[in-house]
Parts: structure tokens; sequence; C-alpha cells
């Protein structure tokens, strides 16, 4: 046997690719229950499918986030050639074991092929205490619509988001959201490897996140961005979990 047969009879007999790959950034530090979720995910997506998703863990170091993003998606692309669909996960995160399964069933290569779960994250709600320069914090989902002011344009969260259904969005974190390969490759003819990179805000002198810079070039490719809230999620700050739950608390505690 010559190395093209040799070549050919490895291809032949390899395992075929996994539908899906995990794609994870981190610090160097994850919390217990991402670990413990994302264990018990993979396992019930090789129980359900037969095969273990593929895996992309990426360190990164300070003020590294948005370059870890872009090398994270960079080598989904170029080692994950057959694999259909990509994974984003933060690891400060806990979700379902049938959060793969979900995911995929609610999206679509062509009209969902960007299907996020319902994440919450923490923002700053109120000045700083002159005194003991404490500093209010609230609880928002990450289900934004877009706002387009004449002196300002964002992201607002959507507080009265529909529960337990496929909402389509103008952008979502990254916190945990399916992606299929083909907006990336679409980004990635259109921008390069530049995912992530931070986009200036059109009206002011900031730049949006790497996330909502992300969501924008999704949408500049004409690509729809949904989120399935039925699919939850916590979110750990240092030891106090963002849920749904604890959103609709805060809500009832400051009506």
């Amino acid at each position: 046997m010559n190395r093209a047969e040799r070549r050919r009879a490895e291809r032949a007999s390899a395992p075929p690719a996994p539908n899906i790959a995990v794609i994870v950034c981190h610090n160097g530090q994850t919390r217990a229950s991402f670990a413990f979720c994302l264990m018990r995910m993979m396992v019930a997506e090789t129980c359900r499918t037969g095969m273990p998703p593929g895996v992309v863990w990426l360190r990164y170091g300070s003020d590294q986030l948005v370059q870890a993003r872009n090398d994270s998606v960079k080598f989904f692309l170029d080692h994950y050639p057959e694999t259909e669909w990509a994974l984003f996960i933060d690891a400060d995160m806990g979700f379902p074991a049938d959060t793969i399964e979900r995911l995929v069933a609610a999206a679509d290569p062509v009209r969902r092929p960007v299907v996020g779960g319902l994440c919450f994250a923490l923002k700053r709600g109120g000045p700083e205490d002159p005194a003991t320069q404490a500093v209010r914090y609230k609880t928002e989902p990450t289900v934004y619509t877009f706002h387009d002011l004449e002196d300002d344009a964002g992201f607002l969260a959507m507080k009265d988001y529909p529960r337990d259904q496929l909402v389509q969005v103008a952008a979502t974190g990254m916190a945990l959201v399916l992606v299929h390969r083909s907006v990336l490759e679409e980004i990635q003819s259109e921008h390069g490897d530049s995912w992530f990179d931070r986009i200036p805000n059109p009206k002011k002198a900031t730049l949006f996140g790497e996330d909502m810079s992300f969501c924008v070039r999704v949408a500049g490719c004409g690509v729809p961005i949904f989120v399935d809230t039925s699919v939850k999620t916590s979110h750990d700050k240092e030891g106090v979990f963002l849920t749904e739950e604890r959103y609709d608390e805060q809500r009832r505690a400051v009506a």
C-alpha cells in the first residue's frame, strides 16, 4: 500500500466529525457550577448521539478576551471543518444537561442560525455611595433590542421578555450561544478574522462590547438572532447566582 492509499484508508477509518463543538474561553478560573454542568452536558450529548462534542478550550490573559474569542473561532473553523455548530459557553455559567439538544432543536442553519439561551448579566444600577463607596447593581436579561436616538445608539435589555419561547432579538451576550459555522464563515469573508473586535458606537466616543460587536456583524450579514427563553441558565458572580428566579425577585422588590 502506497502513501496515497494509506491516507485514503485512514480517512475512511476515521470516526465521523462531531456535529457540534463547545467553545470555552477562560482566564484560568472556572466555576464549580460550570464544571459540573459541562460534564453532565457532554455525557448527555454523547449518550444521545453516540459521539462527544468537540472542544475548543482557550485560556486568555488580562485584556485578551477579544483576541481569545477570535482565536477560538479561527481554531474551530480550521480544526473542525466538517462540524456544523459551535456552542459558545462562558466559564461562569450553569446550564441544563440537555442544553445542546434543545438549542439545536430550536435552531436552523438558514432561518435561525444563531440561538442563545436565557442568560442574565449584572449591571450597575445606581450612583456610588460617597460615604461607603458601595455600588448598587441590578440583574438584567441579555435579551436585547436596539435603540437609535439622535445622540445615542445601543442595546437595551428587554425587561418583559416573552417567557419560555423562541424570541427574535437585536443582540444577546456570548455566555451561552449556538452559532452555525456558515455565519462565522460569512463574517470571516466580510471582515477577516475579526469576529469580536470592538466596533465604535456611531453616536458617541465609546465602543460596543465584544459580544455586542459580534451581534452587529451578524446583523450586517442579514442573519437573524434568537434567544430560547426556555433554556434557563445561572451566572455565578462570585457566589451570587443570576437566574430568572432572582430576576423576578428583584422586579417584585422594586415594584
